[in-house]
């Protein structure tokens, strides 16, 4: 098991990140703090300092495990089911460069809430339709490049489709989408999943990747998610990868870090 820390070039106390500023300060803090592993939130990849963040990888020991996308969504509004051809040329092209990255950096991709949301009151079928061809396209293209694509199953505030690891696991099979694995986020589980139980075997064999933060998105610790349950979870499971905290830097970036280390070494020992 590696822990892992989300981290990006500006923070925000509703944006799940919880290290800013340089990209290889903050590798270099989460190596200080104890974690093995850092995933990277920004909404241009080509803003990444391949070079200096390989280095400074393989110097400290720390897997760079994934670059996210959501921010392309949060800042730009672009989505995977947009309506609009140009968008839809822009994250397809956008999203290429991620992971061209990634290949360099030895990283997967996550992509959450760029899957958009469904316009209400229209035919859900179309822009399943066009979520599946523009994922088709991307994880062919992830596949050639020996790059994993993380799909990420998110709650229904934030998008009105594929909100279960079951949903997710569905859609990837249906669609047969080459080099693509499922995220779990705690986040999410705690709005969607019925059962903390379940909700990962419900993944079948396609888990790849964990996100822990609280039920109010805070540091895990600090609120009421059964992360025993969950621990338990995945040990049934076998999952044996990256737990990254995705949470709110409150109430400081340095404090949350700590703590969530903390609780990452007394929870999985």
């Amino acid at each position: 098991m590696k822990f892992g820390i989300a981290i990006g070039k500006t923070l925000s106390p509703t944006v799940p990140l919880v290290l800013g500023g340089d990209y290889v300060e903050s590798l270099e803090t989460a190596a200080r703090l104890g974690f093995q592993a850092v995933e990277i939130h920004l909404p241009d990849p080509d803003a990444l300092p391949d070079d200096q963040l390989v280095e400074a990888s393989k110097r400290l020991g720390m897997e760079i495990a994934t670059l996210g996308t959501g921010s392309m969504y949060g800042l730009e509004g672009l989505s995977l089911i947009d309506d609009s051809p140009e968008k839809i040329a822009t994250i397809q092209q956008r999203l290429r460069r991620f992971v061209d990255h990634a290949a360099i950096l030895g990283s997967r991709v996550t992509i959450g809430s760029i899957k958009g949301n469904i316009p209400k009151g229209q035919d859900r079928a179309p822009y399943f339709d066009r979520l599946a061809v523009n994922l088709q396209a991307i994880t062919a293209y992830a596949a050639e490049k020996g790059v994993l694509i993380l799909l990420e199953a998110t709650n229904r505030y934030e998008n009105n489709l594929l909100n279960t690891g079951k949903d997710v696991h569905d859609f990837i099979v249906r669609c047969q989408l080459p080099s693509c694995r499922i995220l779990m986020d705690t986040y999410h589980i705690n709005i969607e999943e019925d059962s903390i139980d379940q909700c990962l075997s419900n993944t079948g064999d396609l888990l790849g990747y964990i996100h822990f933060a609280e039920n109010t998105r805070r540091y895990p610790g600090s609120g009421c998610f059964q992360f025993e349950k969950f621990r338990q979870a995945i040990q049934a499971y076998g999952y044996d990868g990256v737990v990254s905290a995705e949470c709110f830097p409150w109430p400081d970036s340095e404090t949350v870090a700590m703590r969530t280390i903390d609780f990452f070494q007394r929870l999985f020992g």
